[in-house]
């Protein structure tokens, strides 16, 4: 039997490793850690003395050095229930040293304004080693090719609208010949952020400015197109003006590509007029009709409301489509617009052979002077 620090006595019996409180009888359990899964004691010295009771004596020394010493006995009765056995726990197997792991961080993909240039950069770390006992290079491929840089960090110029694609293998090589590889790639979505046309009144879809402004086929989606005051519809799938304006600013939010959220932009919008003019001849070509969209029509009647001012027209004609003449002044105020439902039409009294009219509109709006030149049909 041994006695231990805490004032509890060890023992084994039947093959079992057990703990007694030598005052009372309270139960405990002791967890041991050894190495072996086993606790070792050297049993005859456990059990010297076969005491039925267990015994505790504690001695002092005679103060006053006579050579007398005084003895004080605890005792109690061991009880079956009174038994506890230590709880013997394996201490865990030392793990083998983990191989060293290169891992690289993925950029997100990006959205880069078409004719400027993109930076890519890759962060490598080795894990389970030093970073200082390897040598770590870097090869780059750009929409396909190769491209002669050892760096951690490319920079391209974006010459396309959409996905441009970009791949970098990494390779690390220890000082002890060991080789780590890995591969990373992303996009980077190439945008154009002004060039998409609008036509004053007429629906456009946002699969057609984002087609646009992303190109087709681009893998983006644009969950919100603001509106844009009073010059900006935007319903469901579709975006109206409704007033003119030279120039128009559209912010495009929410976007997204392979449901990875992008930045915010704002593109530019060109707005336009509905410009189609039909030229008919008529009696031999003496006289030559012209009517304009309706949509022309009504907003030139309806000026203020479409923030249209001062809309003027020039004609040009042509005997071989090459060269241009214009028409007199005093034959232009036939072929104004503002004659409402009313066929604007021109006297031919010469019957001049004509092959081809030019006509440019000029007005006024929010954003500047507008001119355009307006499509030409013939019947």
């Amino acid at each position: 039997m041994r006695k231990l620090e805490n004032g509890e006595c060890v023992d084994i019996v039947d093959a079992r490793v057990e703990v007694w409180k030598i005052e009372g009888e309270d139960k405990k359990t002791i967890d041991v850690t050894t190495n072996e899964n086993e606790l070792r004691y050297e049993v005859k010295d456990l059990k010297e003395g076969n005491y039925e009771y267990l015994v505790t004596k504690e001695g002092y020394e005679d103060p006053e050095g006579k050579g007398k010493g005084t003895f004080t006995v605890n005792q109690g009765k061991i009880e079956p229930s009174s038994q506890v056995f230590v709880n013997l726990v394996k201490s865990p197997t030392p793990s083998p040293t983990p191989d060293p792991v290169l891992t690289l961080r993925t950029p997100a993909p990006q959205l880069q304004k078409k004719g400027t240039s993109v930076s890519i950069k890759i962060t490598a770390s080795i894990s389970n080693a030093a970073e200082s006992d390897f040598r770590i290079s870097y090869t780059w491929k750009w929409n396909g090719k190769k491209e002669q840089s050892n760096k951690d960090a490319i920079s391209k110029p974006v010459t396309k609208l959409g996905k441009n694609t970009w791949q970098c293998e990494v390779t690390a090589l220890g000082n002890d010949g060991k080789k780590l590889t890995e591969k990373v790639e992303g996009v980077v979505i190439g945008y154009q952020s002004s060039g998409f046309e609008m036509t004053l009144m007429k629906k456009h879809s946002k699969k057609e400015l984002v087609d646009d402004v992303f190109g087709k086929s681009s893998g983006i989606t644009v969950n919100k197109i603001k509106k844009s005051g009073s010059y900006l519809e935007v319903k469901n799938n579709s975006l109206r003006a409704n007033k003119f304006k030279k120039k128009l600013s559209v912010p495009l939010e929410d976007i997204r590509y392979d449901k990875v959220a992008l930045p915010d932009i704002s593109i530019q919008v060109a707005m336009h007029l509905p410009l189609n003019v039909k030229f008919t001849k008529k009696n031999g070509g003496r006289k030559i009709v012209c009517a304009f969209s309706k949509d022309l029509k009504k907003i030139a009647k309806n000026k203020k409301k479409y923030g249209i001012k001062n809309i003027k027209l020039k004609v040009w004609y042509s005997k071989n489509g090459k060269k241009f003449i214009p028409i007199k002044k005093a034959a232009e105020k036939f072929i104004q617009p503002t004659v409402a439902q009313k066929e604007c039409y021109m006297s031919n009294s010469k019957r001049v052979k004509i092959k081809k009219f030019k006509v440019q509109i000029t007005c006024k709006a929010a954003g500047g002077t507008v001119k355009d030149q307006m499509k030409v049909t013939y019947k």
